[in-house]
């Protein structure tokens, strides 16, 4: 699921890592550190500007009571440069993104578990290249303009979960969340050169007449004049977890996504995005319509594995993503695990081409 990064999930979710039989118990006895670096790559295409990605993420629980928990984090992801198929066509690319995000768990011991969240992401500047097949006018010829995409973008957003746990020890158990996700954009996109893979340089003139009359991608068709705007997304999740025999945990998560317009208009959502939700839902090229995700956990004494596929659909017109994913956790000691997260993608665009993407991070988790 596409969701904003409330660090690595929901505090919830992450502590499903352990089960959620014993979910509770662990999260109302200690405090915790955990840290997870991690890379991620995939080509640009006409709909999405994407670029390679190095990413830490940093978070902490404090036990404040029996009941109460205070999570803080702060991610860091550095976008590589982007590679036009004309070398040295751009001057720099690339750009930082910074996430910082605050709340609180309430776990009374029953049940219930709720959890709220505030994050927020300071105003930043990514560069990346997207190409479109070009005509010129002129002479007929069919050539690739590759075009250097400025994205500015700030973000402030708040996520607030409820779940039952019938927690009731025996060979079954069965856990069903609800989450309200809701994230404010602040974007600025504009395309700040253009160049054409035989040389010459294009006007955005040049542009602008090609794609009135061609299929360009919409994202782009948006950003051939400088465009400041606001973007609302929310994101309503479900989900379920059954436990068979406190080992094996099956799942089905379900999420509709809202928006306040139409999001393709705010220019490569890729790009608005990038360093602000979470990698294990792959790197979305167009806004989510709706996502399903069915998974699967099995635990082998101080390992746990967990495989999940996730469906994405873009809105109308932008395609759809399929992901896998593949996360091994490794319990060191009573109060230390590691994991390595595999994640792939592959992406169809309105158009009906393909994109690959694919991440992997290592991370490690402290129970002080």
């Amino acid at each position: 699921m596409h969701k904003p990064l409330a660090l690595t999930t929901t505090a919830l979710l992450a502590a499903l890592a352990a089960g959620p039989a014993t979910a509770r118990a662990d999260r109302a006895a200690r405090s915790s550190l955990a840290d997870e670096l991690g890379f991620a790559a995939g080509p640009a295409t006409a709909s999405g500007a994407r670029a390679g990605q190095l990413f830490d993420t940093l978070d902490a629980e404090l036990g404040l009571t029996d009941s109460w928990t205070l999570t803080l984090g702060a991610s860091a992801t550095l976008l590589a440069p982007t590679a036009p198929d004309r070398p040295r066509a751009f001057g720099d690319s690339g750009g930082s993104v910074f996430l910082f995000s605050g709340g609180v768990d309430w776990d009374p011991g029953t049940h219930v578990h709720a959890s709220a969240q505030l994050s927020a992401s300071p105003s930043s500047t990514l560069l990346a290249d997207a190409g479109v097949p070009f005509q010129r006018s002129a002479t007929g010829k069919l050539v690739r303009a590759d075009t250097l995409v400025a994205s500015t973008t700030s973000s402030l957003g708040g996520t607030l979960s409820v779940a039952y746990d019938t927690a009731s020890g025996g060979r079954f158990d069965t856990l069903v969340l609800g989450e309200v996700a809701a994230t404010g954009f602040g974007v600025s996109q504009r395309v700040d050169e253009l160049h054409a893979t035989d040389g010459s340089v294009l006007t955005s003139a040049e542009l602008r007449t090609y794609c009135a009359a061609h299929a360009c991608a919409k994202q782009l068709r948006s950003l051939l004049g400088t465009q400041s705007q606001s973007l609302e997304q929310t994101v309503l999740t479900v989900e379920a977890v059954e436990t068979f025999g406190r080992d094996t945990d099956l799942g089905l998560s379900a999420s509709a996504y809202l928006y306040d317009h139409d999001p393709t208009n705010a220019g490569f959502f890729s790009l608005i995005v990038a360093g602000r939700r979470s990698t294990s839902g792959g790197s979305p090229i167009a806004p989510s319509l709706w996502s399903l995700r069915p998974s699967v956990a099995q635990r082998l004494g101080p390992v746990r594995l967990r495989a999940w596929f996730e469906r994405d659909a873009y809105v109308a017109g932008e395609g759809h993503s399929n992901i896998v994913g593949l996360r091994a956790e490794l319990r060191v000691a009573h109060r230390f695990r590691v994991w390595l997260s595999l994640v792939g993608e592959r992406d169809v665009d309105g158009q009906g081409n393909t994109s690959p993407f694919a991440s992997t991070s290592l991370g490690a988790r402290y129970e002080l």
